[in-house]
C-alpha cells in the first residue's frame, strides 16, 4: 500500500509537470502570435500611409543629389572627404528590375553601378575595374535610399517580421530579407510613414555598432520623402535632396545593356494581363496567360455566369473587374467550379464579397466556409471583408440547368468516375455543342498525348449523357495546346489505352 501511495504520487507529480509545461508553451505560441500580428498591423499602416500596394508596385525613377563621405587612410583619426555626387535610381518592383548609377569626382572620374534583374545582381564599384556578378548584398543599397521599396521588401519577407518595441513617438518593427540581413523599421506613430531603417552590423575597427538610414519628409501629408541621409558606426556617410520624380519611367535598355549584354528585357516583364476571346455565341474565354489557365464567360439575358475561380482572391477581383469592363450592365450571378483545387476555386472568396452564388458540390460548402475565416495578413490583396455565403449545391450523379433565351447550361456532377476527386462538375452548353471541363484531358498543339481514366470520364459522361459536343474546352492546361479538342482528338488520346473505342 505503501508504494502504491508513493508511485501515484509521482503521476501526480509528472502530470502536473506536463499540464504546467502546455500552458507554458501553449501561452507562448500565443505572445509569438501576439507580437507578430501587433507587427504586421503596424507595417499595413505603413504600407497604406505610402500610398498602398498600387504605389509600391508602380515603376518610379529619381535622383538623389549631394555629398558622399570617404573614409580613408587620412592625416587624422576619423577624417572624411566630402565629394558632391548624384546617383540616378530606377525601380521596376513587378519586373524586379532596379538600377543605380552614381558619378564623383574623387580621384578622377569615378562612377558606381547596381544593377538587380529576378534574383542576380550586377555590381561596380568606385574603385572596381570590373563588373561583379551575384553580390546580392548590394542591392541592399538600392532598397535603402527610398523608404517604399524597404516597406516592400518587408512586406515580401513578411513570415520574419516582429515587434522590437515603441516610444512616444515611433513604433519599431523588424524583419530578415531572404539574405539573412536583419532591418530595423522606426515607423512614426503618428504620420504612419518610416522614419529610420536600424541595422545592426559589425565593424573590424568599431566592433559593434549601428548603421542608419533616415528619411524626411517635406510635410506631414507627403508620402514622398525629401532628404535622405545615410550613417555608418557613428559617422555621416552620405547626405542627399531627392529630386526628379518620375512615375511609370521608360527602361533605359542601352544602360542594362552595357552592364549586361545578355539580359532580355522581355524575359524580365511577368505579363500578368487577362486576354478575353469570344469562342462562340454568348461564350467567351478569358486567358490567364501567367497562370497557364483560363476561364469561361457565359452571357444570359440579364447576367453573367463564370466558370472556374483560379488561384487567389487578387486574381478572381480581376477576373470580376474585367467582366464588369466589359458587360457593365449585367451582374455575375453565379460562379461554377470544376473541383475545389486551388487552380479552379482558390479565389472563390473574391466572388462571394461580390455577392455572387456559388455552384458547387456538397463536400466544398465546409471547405470554403473554413477559407472564408481565413486571414491573410502576408498577402493582404487576398483579404475581403466577410460576407455570407450563397450557393447551390449539386448532388452526386445530379444535374442543374440554367436556362433562358439567349443561353442555356447543363451542370452535371460525375467526381466518382474521373480519378481525380470525388466531386466533379462538367458544363455543357447544348446550344453551342460545346463541353467546358477542368483540368482531366488535354489537347496538344503536336502529336497525341495517351490518356488514361480521367479523360476517359470525360468520354464516359458525353456517351452516358448522349450530349451533342463539337468542341471541348478545357480550363487548363493554357500553354502548347489546341484551342479546343474535338471527339475525334478525345478518341485518339484514348485509342491506346481503351482498344475498344475502335469499333463505336
Amino acid at each position: 500500500m505503501k508504494y502504491l501511495f508513493v508511485i501515484i504520487k509521482l503521476i501526480l507529480i509528472v502530470a502536473v509537470y506536463f499540464l504546467q509545461h502546455e500552458y507554458i508553451v501553449a501561452q507562448s505560441d500565443k505572445l509569438l502570435l501576439n507580437n507578430y500580428q501587433k507587427a504586421a498591423k503596424i507595417l499595413q499602416k505603413a504600407i497604406e500611409q505610402h500610398g498602398g500596394q498600387a504605389q509600391f508596385t508602380a515603376p518610379i525613377s529619381f535622383q538623389l543629389e549631394g555629398t558622399k563621405y570617404f573614409f580613408g587612410h587620412y592625416d587624422v583619426p576619423e577624417k572624411t572627404v566630402a565629394v558632391i555626387d548624384t546617383e540616378q535610381v530606377t525601380f521596376f518592383p513587378s519586373m524586379e528590375l532596379s538600377y543605380l548609377y552614381s558619378a564623383v569626382d574623387y580621384y578622377g572620374k569615378r562612377s558606381k553601378i547596381i544593377m538587380t534583374h529576378q534574383d542576380s545582381a550586377y555590381y561596380f564599384g568606385y574603385f572596381s575595374r570590373d563588373f561583379a556578378k551575384g553580390k546580392l548584398q548590394e542591392r541592399t543599397q538600392l532598397y535603402l535610399s527610398f523608404p517604399t521599396q524597404m516597406l516592400l521588401l518587408a512586406n515580401n519577407n513578411k513570415k520574419t517580421i516582429c515587434f522590437i518595441g515603441e516610444d512616444k513617438e515611433q513604433n519599431v518593427i523588424g524583419f530578415n530579407d531572404d539574405l539573412g540581413n536583419r532591418f530595423n523599421l522606426c515607423i512614426d506613430k503618428k504620420t504612419n510613414r518610416l522614419q529610420k531603417v536600424i541595422q545592426f552590423t559589425y565593424n573590424d575597427v568599431y566592433g559593434d555598432s549601428f548603421d542608419e538610414s533616415i528619411y524626411e519628409y517635406p510635410n506631414e501629408r507627403s508620402i514622398q520623402p525629401s532628404k535622405y541621409t545615410r550613417r555608418e558606426h557613428g559617422l555621416l556617410e552620405s547626405s542627399f535632396t531627392y529630386k526628379n520624380f518620375k512615375t511609370n519611367p521608360t527602361i533605359d535598355t542601352a544602360f542594362i545593356q552595357s552592364v549586361c549584354p545578355t539580359c532580355k528585357i522581355d524575359a524580365i516583364e511577368k505579363n500578368h494581363a487577362l486576354s478575353i476571346e469570344n469562342v462562340a455565341k454568348n461564350l467567351w474565354l478569358l486567358e490567364l496567360k501567367h497562370l497557364n489557365n483560363k476561364v469561361l464567360l457565359a452571357e444570359y439575358n440579364t447576367y453573367l455566369i463564370l466558370f472556374e475561380a483560379p488561384k487567389d482572391v487578387q486574381t478572381c477581383k480581376e477576373v470580376i473587374d474585367l467582366t464588369k469592363k466589359q458587360f457593365p450592365n449585367k451582374p455575375i450571378k453565379y460562379v461554377a467550379f470544376s473541383h475545389h483545387h486551388p487552380d479552379h476555386a482558390g479565389g472563390f472568396a473574391a466572388f462571394v464579397q461580390n455577392n455572387t452564388q456559388l455552384i458547387t458540390t456538397k463536400g466544398n460548402i465546409p471547405y470554403f466556409e473554413k477559407l472564408l475565416t481565413a486571414t491573410h495578413t502576408l498577402k493582404p490583396e487576398n483579404t475581403i471583408s466577410f460576407t455570407k455565403m450563397s450557393s447551390k449545391i449539386i448532388s452526386a450523379k445530379d444535374s442543374l440547368n440554367l436556362e433562358d433565351e439567349v443561353n442555356q447550361v447543363i451542370i452535371y456532377e460525375a467526381g466518382e468516375n474521373t480519378d481525380h476527386v470525388k466531386e466533379f462538375l462538367f458544363f455543357y452548353f447544348p446550344r453551342q455543342k460545346i463541353l467546358f471541363v477542368g483540368d482531366l484531358v488535354m489537347f496538344p498543339q503536336k502529336g497525341i498525348s495517351d490518356q488514361y481514366k480521367r479523360a476517359y470520364s470525360v468520354y464516359e459522361l458525353i456517351k452516358n449523357k448522349k450530349l451533342d459536343v463539337e468542341k471541348i474546352y478545357t480550363s487548363w492546361p493554357l500553354k502548347e495546346q489546341k484551342p479546343y479538342g474535338t471527339m475525334q482528338d478525345l478518341k485518339a488520346s484514348l485509342i491506346k489505352n481503351y482498344p475498344n473505342l475502335q469499333a463505336n
